[in-house]
Parts: C-alpha cells; sequence; structure tokens
C-alpha cells in the first residue's frame, strides 16, 4: 500500500514480522499471500457472540470492506503524539509469520507472549502459521492468537482473513469505549504529555460502567466540571472525529461519514482549527471510497458550505447533483446487502442505465468538489496559530499535500475520473498513461506539490524527510517533470550527505555498491537537467563531498571541476583551493582544459613609442585648447560604429606591447605554465618565456612583447594558455556586446555559442621619432607663486630617418579632470559651471612663444613656452602631434612637474555708494588683499573706466602673513537692462539643457561680476636674492553681496526733482519744480509722471499734476511745474513715472521745501 495514498486513512495498519526460524525469502512468500487477501468484505466476517455491544458490527454495513496495510517496518516513535488527532497512523494489529516445519506449539506461546511484551500499544496479536499440511492435527495449534493457514489454499487464507477482520473489529470497539472516556488532545500537547491507552486498560472495561472521578463525566463522554462550553464542544467534537476514523477503517463508510459530519459542525462553531480540517479531508476520503463502491453520493451540508467564498458557484451545482442522487441512494443500499465477492460483477440486479447515470453525476461533482473542499482543509491548517495548541504539525501539513497530489497524478495518468483511475487511488494497482483534457493538469499539480516543499524539512527526522523527498520524486517522475525530479534528487542528496558527515561509515558502505562510471554518469545527467545554476551547484557540492573518496577520486575530479566552473560565487575560499589543489594533484583524471571559458578578458596592442593616430596635417603647428580629446557632441551612432571599426596602428621593426588581461575570479593563485597570443586560426604570434602566477580575485594584465616584421595586417584572435592541471587550450576574445541564445529549431538542447571577435592591428612602414632631448626647466621641476610667469624651452630631437612635420601642440594639467568632474556635477549652478571653464579654457597652464614646423632627420629643434602659476596644478604636460605626412600622426609627451604657492588672495571686497542727497552717487570699490608667501609684496591695484582707460591706482607694500586694505574710486557706467536679462553664456562648445533654477537675480548678479572685473586690476612685485618676479594678483574670487549688486544695479528710468527759483521760498510767492527723468535703456519710452504734494490744502499749482512724457532711447526729458504756498511750513514732493506696457520709476529721495513765517 502506498503510504501516501488519498485513501490511507481507511487501512488498519498492521505489522508483520517473522517468528521461529524462517528464510527471508519464504517470508517474503507468505508476507504477498497475506497481502493478496488484505482486503475482507464485511459480509464475509461473523459479527461474533457479543455483537450487540460492538460499535463496528459488520451487519450494520454489509457492502462495506475492511482493508489491512501490512508492514514490515514500525511506525516512527516521533508521530506518536499524532494518534489523537489521525488514529489510522497507530499500527493497531501486530501479525507473526511462522513456518509449520519449525513451528511448535510451545514456541508460538512464547512468540505471543514476546509480541504482547514488546508491541504493548497494538490493541491485538496475531500469529500465521503457513504451510500446514491438511492432515495436521487441531490440537497442535490450539491456541488463541495462532491460525492456521494450509499450504495452497486461497480458501483458508481468505477464511483465517475473515477471522482477523472479526477479531480485529471486537478489540477496536472495546479500545473505542475505553478511548472516549477520556480526552483527545492536540499534537502540541500531547508531544509533551503521552499517555496512551494500554490493552490491559480496554480489557477492565469490559462490561463495567466509567468509574466516578473528581472530574465527573456526562453521558456523552465529555468533561462536567472545570470546562468552559467551548472545551466541552471540543472534546466531543474530537471524540466523534475519533469514532468517524474508526467507524472508517472498519469499512462502514455510512457511519464514518455522519460522525465526521456532524464532528465537523461541533467543531466548526468551536474554532477548533486544525481538527475541522483534518475532519473535512476525512470526509473527502469517505466520499471518494463511496463512489468506488458505487454508491451514489451525498456531500454533507458542512462540507459544502464551508469552501471558499470565491468558489460558491461551483458548490451551487452540486447541491443539485447530491440532491438527484438521494433518491437513487436508497434503492441502491438495498441492492448491496446481497452483494457477491470481490471481482464479480455488482450489476445484476440492478437496471444498468439508472445506475450508470447516478456514478457519473456523482463523479463529476466530485471532480469539482474535491480539489475545493482540500483547498479548505489548507486554508484552515494556515488559520491554525504556530504558538498554540492547534499548531499544525509538518508531517501533517506535508502529508495531507502528498496525499491529495497522489491522487491528481493517479488521475491524470489515468484519464480522468473512470474506474481504473480509482482502482489505482484505492487498490494501488498498476496504471497505464492515459491522458486526457478532462484530467487534472499538470500545473495544478505542481502547486499541490510545491504546498509540499512549503514547510521547512529540516527539522523533521531524516527518514521521514527522505521519505516525503522520495514520494514527491515519485509524482515528478509519473508525471515526465525530470527538471523538477532532479531539484528533489539535489535536495535529497544534500540532507543524506549532511547525515553521512556524521556517520562516514555509512556512507562508504553506501558508494562500494557503485561502479564510478555510473556515478560519473549520474553527474552528467542530472547536471545537464539543471538550469537553475543555484541548485546544480548545492548538487555538485554534495556529489563532491560522497565521491572524495580513494577509489572514486576521478569522480570527485570531475566534479570540482565543474563546481569551480559555475558555483565561484558560493564556494568559499578554503573549499575553492581544496578543489584546486584535488584537480592539479589528479593531472591523469582531468575532464579537460580549464574550467573558465572566459579566463581571456581582453587583449589590447599598444605601441611602445607614442601612438599612430589618423589624421589630417597641413605642416604647420596651431596652438590648440588645453583640453585634450573629442569634444563633446549630440550622439552620433553612425560615428560610434566608425570608432568601433578603427585599428590600432604598429611601426614595422619598432618593439610594440599587447596586453592580455586574464581574471582570476577565484580565492587561490592560479598558475598558468604557458601563454601566447595566437591568430584568428589558433597560430601563435608571440608567447610569454616564462611560467606565471595569477593573483586570487584579481584581473591581471600580462604584458606579451612583440615586434612585427614586415607591413600589413596583424590579427589576434585569442591565447592559447595551459592552466593548472588542466590540459592546455585556446581561449578565443568573446564579444560583451553579444547575446547569447539557444536554439529551439530542434527538439534537443543544443549548447549556446558566445560569438568571438577579434582586433586587428595595422602595421606601417617606418614612420618619424621625436624625443625630448632637453628641458630648461630644472629636472622638469618648476616652482611658481600664484600668478606668476616663467619662460622655459624645449629641445626636441628626429632619430628616424624620415623628416618630421610638426601639426599641432596640446596641452593639458592636472587640473582639467576635476574641472571637468565640476562641471558635470549635476547639483553645479550655471555661474559655478561658467566660472570653472573659465579656468579650463582662459587659464591654461602653459602657452607657446615659438617654435618650427619641420624637424629633418637627426635634428634638433627648440620650442619655447611660458608657464603659468595656476592654483591647484601641480603637473602639466605639453603634447606634440607630429607626422610624415597627411595620413598617421604620433604624439610625443613633454611633462612638466609644477608646484604653485599661494602669493597674494583676496579677503574681503565692498562696494560704496558715496554722495549728497539728490546728487548722482560716486562708487568706490574696497579690497582686502593679504600676503600668503614667507616675504613681502609690493602690490599695485588700479580701476579703469569703459574706454579702458586708468581712472585711479594704489600701491602698497603687504608684509608677510598681513592684510591691508585698497579704496580705489569706480567709474561706473553700469550694465544695461538688456543684457542683464540674457542667460548665463557657456564657454565650451558642451550641449546643455537651458537651467530652470537659476534666477533672475543671480543672472543679474553674474553680470554684474563680470562687468565689475573688467574695471579692476593689479600685479604683485616681489625681490628676493637679488631676482626680481613678478605676477598676476587673482581677483576672480570676489563675491557679490546683495548690497553690492543693489548699489551697482542701475535703474533704468531715474526721476531728479529740485526747485529752479533762486530766491528762497516765502509765503504767497511762486516757485517752480523741476523734474527730470533720465532714460538709460535703448528703447523709447511712453508713460505718466505724476506729481505728488504731502499738503495739497495749502498750495496752489498751474497745471495738472499728471502729464504724459515721453522720452528718447538714452536721453533725459524735463518738465516743470510752478506752484504757490498759501502757508508756512514744511512740503514734501514727490513723483512716479508709470511706463505704458509695464514698469514704473519712482523719486529715491523726496524733495523737501521750507517756507518760513513771517515775523
Amino acid at each position: 500500500m502506498d503510504p501516501y495514498s488519498y485513501v490511507a486513512a481507511s487501512y488498519i495498519r498492521g505489522l508483520v514480522l517473522p517468528v521461529g526460524q524462517i528464510k527471508d525469502f519464504t517470508f517474503q512468500q507468505y508476507l504477498d499471500r497475506l497481502r493478496s487477501a488484505s482486503e475482507v468484505r464485511l459480509l464475509d466476517v461473523s459479527p461474533g457472540t457479543s455483537a450487540d455491544h460492538l460499535f463496528f458490527n459488520p451487519q450494520g454495513y454489509p457492502n462495506g470492506r475492511l482493508c489491512f496495510d501490512f508492514s514490515t517496518v514500525p511506525i516512527d516513535p516521533e508521530i506518536s503524539a499524532l494518534f489523537d488527532l489521525d488514529p489510522w497512523r497507530q499500527q493497531l494489529l501486530v501479525v507473526g509469520i511462522a513456518q509449520h516445519r519449525h513451528a511448535d506449539k510451545e514456541q508460538l506461546q512464547q512468540s505471543l507472549v514476546l509480541l504482547k511484551k514488546r508491541y504493548p500499544d497494538a490493541i491485538y496479536r496475531k500469529i500465521f502459521v503457513f504451510g500446514v499440511p491438511d492432515d495436521a492435527s487441531a490440537a497442535d495449534y490450539d491456541i488463541k492468537g495462532v491460525t492456521t493457514i494450509a499450504s495452497s489454499s486461497f480458501a483458508s487464507l481468505e477464511r483465517a482473513m475473515a477471522d482477523l477482520a472479526s477479531e480485529i473489529l471486537y478489540e477496536m470497539s472495546v479500545y473505542a469505549i475505553n478511548r472516549k472516556l477520556g480526552s483527545f488532545k492536540s499534537p502540541a500537547l500531547k508531544a509533551l504529555d503521552q499517555t496512551n491507552v494500554s490493552l490491559a486498560a480496554a480489557k477492565d472495561f469490559r462490561g463495567h460502567h466509567a468509574r466516578k472521578s473528581s472530574l465527573g463525566l456526562t453521558k456523552d463522554g465529555t468533561f462536567s466540571t472545570g470546562l468552559t462550553e467551548r472545551l466541552k464542544s471540543r472534546q466531543l467534537g474530537r471524540t466523534k472525529k475519533f469514532m468517524g476514523s474508526f467507524y472508517l477503517m472498519a469499512g462502514r463508510l455510512p457511519d464514518a461519514l455522519t460522525e465526521f459530519a456532524e464532528a465537523a459542525q461541533i467543531l466548526k462553531q468551536s474554532y477548533d482549527h486544525l481538527w475541522f480540517a483534518s475532519t473535512l479531508e476525512q470526509i473527502g476520503v469517505c466520499l471518494l471510497l463511496q463512489q468506488f463502491s458505487e454508491v451514489p453520493v451525498t456531500i454533507p451540508s458542512i462540507a459544502k458550505v464551508t469552501v471558499d467564498a470565491d468558489s460558491a458557484g461551483k458548490t451551487a451545482k452540486l447541491a443539485a447533483k447530491s440532491a438527484a442522487d438521494a433518491a437513487a441512494a436508497a434503492k441502491l443500499a438495498t441492492s448491496r446487502l446481497e452483494s457477491p465477492r470481490r471481482g464479480a460483477s455488482s450489476q445484476d440486479h440492478l437496471d444498468n442505465e439508472m445506475v450508470a447515470e447516478a456514478l457519473q453525476t456523482g463523479r463529476s461533482a466530485l471532480a469539482t468538489f474535491l480539489p475545493l473542499l482540500m483547498d479548505t482543509v489548507l486554508r484552515f491548517f494556515n488559520r491554525c496559530s504556530p504558538e498554540s495548541e492547534e499548531m499544525v504539525p509538518q508531517v501533517v501539513y506535508v502529508e495531507s499535500s502528498l496525499r491529495f497530489a497522489s491522487l491528481l497524478t493517479a488521475l491524470r495518468l489515468g484519464g480522468g475520473w473512470n474506474s481504473a483511475s480509482l482502482s489505482a487511488i484505492v487498490r494501488n494497482t498498476p496504471q497505464e498513461k492515459n491522458f486526457s483534457p478532462v484530467g487534472p493538469s499538470v500545473m495544478t499539480i505542481e502547486i499541490w506539490c510545491a504546498h509540499t516543499l512549503s514547510p521547512s524539512l529540516e527539522v523533521l527526522p531524516i527518514a521521514t524527510t527522505c521519505r516525503f523527498m522520495s514520494a514527491l520524486a515519485k509524482l515528478y517522475w509519473r508525471l515526465g517533470l525530470k527538471r523538477k525530479w532532479s531539484f528533489v534528487i539535489r535536495q535529497l542528496i544534500q540532507r543524506l550527505e549532511n547525515e553521512f558527515h556524521e556517520n562516514d561509515s555509512e556512507a562508504t558502505t553506501v558508494l562500494n555498491g557503485l561502479h564510478p562510471s555510473f556515478l560519473k554518469y549520474v553527474l552528467d545527467t542530472i547536471v545537464v537537467v539543471f538550469d537553475w545554476n543555484t541548485l546544480k551547484i548545492e548538487f555538485l557540492r554534495n556529489f563532491y563531498k560522497l565521491c572524495n573518496r580513494p577509489n572514486y577520486r576521478s569522480v570527485a575530479v570531475k566534479a570540482a571541476w565543474q563546481l569551480l566552473s559555475c558555483g565561484v560565487e558560493v564556494l568559499s575560499a578554503s573549499e575553492q583551493a581544496q578543489l584546486y589543489h584535488l584537480i592539479r594533484s589528479e593531472r591523469d583524471s582531468a575532464p579537460g582544459q580549464y574550467w573558465d571559458p572566459l579566463l581571456l578578458r581582453d587583449i589590447t596592442i599598444k605601441p611602445s613609442s607614442g601612438v599612430l593616430s589618423s589624421t589630417t596635417t597641413n605642416g604647420t603647428a596651431s596652438n590648440r585648447s588645453s583640453i585634450v580629446g573629442p569634444p563633446d557632441i549630440i550622439y552620433n551612432p553612425f560615428e560610434s560604429q566608425n570608432k568601433l571599426e578603427k585599428m590600432v596602428t604598429i611601426v614595422a621593426g619598432e618593439r610594440c606591447i599587447i596586453n592580455v588581461r586574464l581574471q582570476n575570479p577565484f580565492q587561490f593563485p592560479l598558475d598558468i605554465f604557458e601563454l601566447a597570443v595566437v591568430d584568428e586560426e589558433g597560430n601563435k604570434v608571440c608567447s610569454v618565456d616564462q611560467a606565471l602566477t595569477l593573483s586570487p580575485n584579481r584581473v591581471s594584465t600580462i604584458p606579451v612583447t612583440f615586434v612585427p616584421r614586415e607591413a600589413g595586417v596583424l590579427t589576434v584572435g585569442g591565447i592559447y594558455a595551459h592552466v593548472g592541471g588542466c590540459s592546455g587550450g585556446l581561449f578565443w576574445l568573446r564579444d560583451p556586446l553579444a547575446t547569447l541564445f539557444v536554439s529551439r529549431q530542434k527538439q534537443e538542447l543544443e549548447t549556446p555559442e558566445w560569438p568571438t571577435h577579434t582586433i586587428k592591428a595595422r602595421i606601417n612602414e617606418g614612420r618619424p621619432s621625436l624625443v625630448l632631448c632637453e628641458n630648461s626647466l630644472p629636472k622638469g621641476w618648476a616652482m611658481l607663486l600664484e600668478g606668476e610667469r616663467i619662460p622655459f624651452k624645449a629641445e626636441v630631437q628626429n632619430v628616424s630617418t624620415t623628416d618630421a612635420h610638426i601639426a599641432s601642440f596640446g596641452f593639458t594639467d592636472s587640473t582639467v579632470e576635476p574641472l571637468k568632474q565640476a562641471i558635470a556635477a549635476p547639483d553645479a549652478t550655471r555661474a559655478d559651471i561658467y566660472e570653472y571653464e573659465y579656468f579650463l579654457h582662459k587659464r591654461r597652464a602653459v602657452e607657446l612663444i615659438s617654435q618650427t614646423s619641420k624637424i629633418a632627420s637627426g635634428e634638433v629643434a627648440e620650442f619655447e613656452f611660458t608657464l603659468y602659476g595656476k592654483r591647484g596644478i601641480n603637473s602639466a604636460a605639453v603634447l606634440l602631434d607630429y607626422g610624415a605626412g597627411e595620413d598617421y600622426t604620433r604624439r610625443l609627451r613633454i611633462p612638466l612637474n609644477i608646484t604653485v604657492f599661494p602669493s597674494v588672495e583676496l579677503e574681503r571686497v565692498d562696494v560704496l555708494a558715496v554722495g549728497l542727497p539728490g546728487d548722482e552717487p560716486e562708487l568706490t570699490i574696497v579690497l582686502d588683499l593679504r600676503n600668503a608667501w614667507r616675504e613681502s609684496f609690493e602690490v599695485t591695484l588700479w580701476t579703469k573706466d569703459s574706454s579702458d582707460n586708468e581712472v585711479a591706482s594704489v600701491t602698497q607694500t603687504i608684509d608677510s602673513q598681513k592684510s591691508s586694505r585698497f579704496l580705489l574710486p569706480l567709474k561706473w557706467n553700469g550694465v544695461s537692462a538688456e543684457k542683464l536679462a540674457q542667460p548665463i553664456p557657456s564657454l565650451s562648445s558642451r550641449q546643455f539643457v537651458v537651467d530652470s533654477k537659476t534666477t533672475q537675480e543671480q543672472i543679474q548678479s553674474f553680470w554684474l561680476r563680470e562687468e565689475l572685473l573688467k574695471y579692476i586690476g593689479g600685479t604683485w612685485r616681489l625681490s628676493a636674492d637679488g631676482e626680481l618676479r613678478s605676477g598676476q594678483v587673482e581677483l576672480r574670487g570676489l563675491q557679490l553681496s546683495k548690497k553690492m549688486v543693489a548699489v551697482l544695479r542701475t535703474e533704468p528710468l531715474v526721476i531728479q526733482m529740485e526747485v529752479t527759483t533762486p530766491a528762497p521760498l516765502t509765503i504767497e510767492s511762486r516757485a517752480v519744480i523741476r523734474t527730470k527723468i533720465v532714460n538709460k535703456t535703448s528703447k523709447k519710452k511712453y508713460g505718466m509722471l505724476r506729481f505728488i504734494p504731502n499738503d495739497t490744502h495749502n498750495i496752489l499749482w498751474a497745471g495738472n499734476l499728471q502729464q504724459p512724457v515721453s522720452i528718447e532711447p538714452e536721453s533725459e526729458q524735463s518738465v516743470d511745474l510752478e506752484f504757490l504756498p498759501l502757508a508756512w511750513g514744511s512740503y514734501e514732493w514727490t513723483a512716479i513715472y508709470d511706463v505704458i506696457g509695464g514698469g514704473q520709476a519712482l523719486l529715491k529721495t523726496p524733495l523737501l521745501l521750507e517756507v518760513p513765517s513771517i515775523k
């Protein structure tokens, strides 16, 4: 019997043991005979003398069948806590098998006593004596508990099994009566307090009433004091479930279904989820057995209303079908009373058409209902709290999923709900594959199999785990799911390896029976099945540990080779070193070349003296920008393609370096005994003369020297390498942008190939070669102060036989990359980017003064440069591009080491407006400078006007580490409004998006600062050791405050007001107020001028206080207003000019007039 059959709960488990002297082969024969008669009809079972007192009287349901599950393996003691929940798990019966020739009466009596002593939990012990001749004396075996079976009579065996059924039913009744008196505990509590009902207690109870106790028992066996109503209900429901399980094992399906239905109703109301879910599962077993017995199925109402709400539509159909079956059920029940023996026809006394229709209706109902019922079972299992007595044991959860998955598998292989499928489920008969669309889908079965692996199986005993995994692997194999079968096998091997690690002798015993070639076959087949790398690694690791023994080194080497090829991410350093050491020590067993196909990362060809680049030269030199490299442009896909097609250019006869980048992703040093660069056909181009060692977890660059002999094209396709204990092999250059794919044109799995590529280098004829002969800087070093300029010279010689034409000069310094990074920073403002670009493009560290355009063969040329003390610089270089014609150029790099010290630093700056009220203010700029050098500086600052004429200059001496303040007048003409509205420009040809974060105030501050820097300047001088040094004062650190911006910013329209009457004002004397409006913009203005006096009651005026005024661009317009004061006092006048189209000008300082009193 399959231990994980869906109907396992309907079988009575029995333990079969050999008694006396009996051979294994003979014992197995007798056991097979016993199993062939393991199904007994209740119609053939005698009720016995005390049938009225039995719960499980066979006469109550003669159509039933009592089935035995005989096993030679005792149950695990760990599951004894489940006996209250699932009584069918107990081995209620112990059967001894003896052989007639080796058994006597005394020995059989002793064996019975020994069985009772060793297995006290069994409710009945029986010994079958096989091979008894027909003429044997009955007195020799007149022992209670011993039954003789004739050697070749099946009727004798069948009669003995009927007697055994009668006796076991009686013992089950006694056991049930006694067991109902106690309480039923959940597995969580049962594990803490193991209390089993012994056989002696059951015998003492026969014919007696229940004893009184302090708790007191009610008539139905529940406790009456000390328990709540919910606990009472739970005990009642559990008791009925227990009785239902025994009715099910006794073959009385209607009584079992009734007990289960009542138990489910009570357990659901008392929220006993674990027991309720288990009861629902038993209801499904009863329904299936009724369907198999060809009895119309009536689904209990408690089961129909419990399924999920989303399946309400499906269960509604079941109710209608069940009602139709009720009428046929009564008629069929009477016909079963005279049922013939198993195997005979059961349709002789019935109308065939009516029976077929009723059975088909029941099958369709169960096909829809059972999956919903099992979903409900798992849902209630998940409701159970893991911290209470309702905790669901993992064994229960896993076995429930396995049993239903086994049911679905049988239905799929049998083509749906039919007699063959039901026979395979109930009787475990062989089954042929008969797939049908009406059967369950593979996906549905996979979901239920996944429930089996969802709980953690690590805490279960190894035997239980192996049984679960074996059963699951069997289901996957039957369904043809080879990959999932491999997954389960991998987990099983991992668990076994962990157990073998603790008991190595057991592992050796297992492996001694296997040939190494078979192990290699298992390794190859299972690894091919695995596409999931994690599963493959775990399987290989466990397989390696199992096979790492003296007689299986070749298998271990192969497993180690495959482990290193795919498991570097999960293997520890010690594990990797151990595997590599094994491969090196077993060179004869090496499976092939080096396991990492990506050993070669890249190959680059680098000319030894300069770089040849394709360009067009015009024979003249040009002073290029200091930024080296291509300008930033909009992405051009065609340009990118051209870059990929460019070839490296080398020169014939000159030594070049081929850099081979090799990876070692492992945690151990990797030995390379031979390394050579090969072309696309595998021919060696050049090689390394000595062995190499790659450092762990590194990508190493190996330089290989190559000297081309003649012009042409060099093609490099990869390398030849002999690594570690593996055989040598070719490693080709892989295309990192290529996509791997698997061909599905054929049904078989093909190994994908990673496309390769080659590197080509053009070998040119002889080219000019320039070398640096002399640099006027001492050892190439220069020490400058910030802002200082010094000249230097460089001598270059042409050491080739070809004339060199100078193509261009370029310059770079150590501040280029930091400035580029600052420009590319996402948080940089437009003003900051402009400042970075200014120092990048306008502040060159090196400038060319004089040069020559051609250097003949063997000639020495001199070039003059100027070196500037740029802040933050520590190195620079002159880049000289030259060539022989108009095709390729070379580059000579002249390095310069520079140290720049600070000189004069700008500490503080301010702009002040000085003037009388009403007059145009004069601006004064205040600058605080600090001497950061160790010597005194003579500093001169000056200001200029817009025409670049000097306005004023101030010279002061600033001592070391001291500060000094400079005040200079500033002839400020302001900045036009149009310019203040322009966006901040960019000094580089880079693409950018208009910055919406820059405010108008920031833009105005930028333009005012740039204009102010044109008005000021300064130099410093230093005399030390008789040497005069001078430089420029760096003033670009100037930052404008809001106050300075307000001072420097000029209004586009300015209003001025004055009194033109020379005499002092008196009462009733006429006065003229002249208002002048200045338009500083380039556009004509139209608007309305409004005069606003503070006192309109004591004055008279001639004309209107509001007058239209138009002003030409960059001109002024005056308006006079005559007025007469009528009283003495203070009068205040102001004016506002409203511009048509938007804008307004306001008199900043009101005009104040005093009219004295008459004395």
